[in-house]
């Protein structure tokens, strides 16, 4: 999310997280959750001293935005979320994504198994693993969630149509944002529209039922 860092480092303190796995950050011990991605989110908030912060999350990063809403809701002032999805399965995602996912986590389990070292296959393993059978968040989850959330995908998204539809009316301060003629990579393909999406509503104040 360079495009984004940049933006938004101009008038704002931005906190980029490598997540588990990813950059310097470890992978640790324990099997790679989203709820443990949610869990270092919101303790980083926390051990920086923050009372708590504007959050954006880009597919993976949005689940892990949800959550830390659902279970840090301290830590979150507004959150804007992209692409995203609370279950695993065809109801939020097309098959043409969770096959190669499937793919991928058994291939990285093969190379595991031959003790290949040309990749980080265990880092590649506990990835796919995740997207393939996580999250399972419902609609009474995202219902305690409390901040503003701005929801925002695309007329050719990854995601369902019906399912980002399903999360923006499951939390109750949300508001929707679909790019036209747009697919899973707004934040990287339209950086300037997107971006300005979401600073103007962070700037704004909360508005509800009219425009939902």
């Amino acid at each position: 999310m360079r495009h984004q860092i940049s933006y938004f480092s101009k008038e704002y303190h931005v906190i980029a997280i490598d997540s588990r796995g990813r950059g310097k950050s470890e992978l640790g011990l324990d099997s790679l959750t989203y709820d443990i991605m949610a869990q270092d989110a919101a303790g980083l908030i926390k051990g920086l001293g923050l009372d708590s912060a504007y959050v954006i999350g880009y597919s993976d990063g949005g689940i892990v935005a949800l959550i830390m809403g659902i279970n840090f809701p301290e830590t979150v002032k507004k959150m804007a979320v992209y692409g995203v999805n609370v279950t695993p399965d065809t109801n939020a995602l097309y098959p043409s994504f969770i096959e190669p996912t499937r793919r991928k986590r058994i291939q990285a389990e093969e190379m595991l198994a031959k003790n290949d070292t040309t990749k980080n296959w265990r880092v590649i393993q506990q990835r796919y693993r995740m997207v393939e059978f996580q999250p399972r968040l419902t609609s009474k989850d995202l219902g305690r969630i409390k901040v503003p959330v701005l929801v925002l995908s695309a007329d050719r998204d990854i995601i369902k149509p019906d399912h980002t539809l399903f999360i923006y009316k499951s939390i109750p301060k949300a508001n929707l944002c679909i790019f036209p003629d747009a697919t899973h990579r707004v934040p990287r393909e339209q950086p300037e529209l997107f971006n300005k999406t979401v600073e103007k509503y962070f700037r704004q104040p909360f508005r509800g039922e009219e425009i939902r």
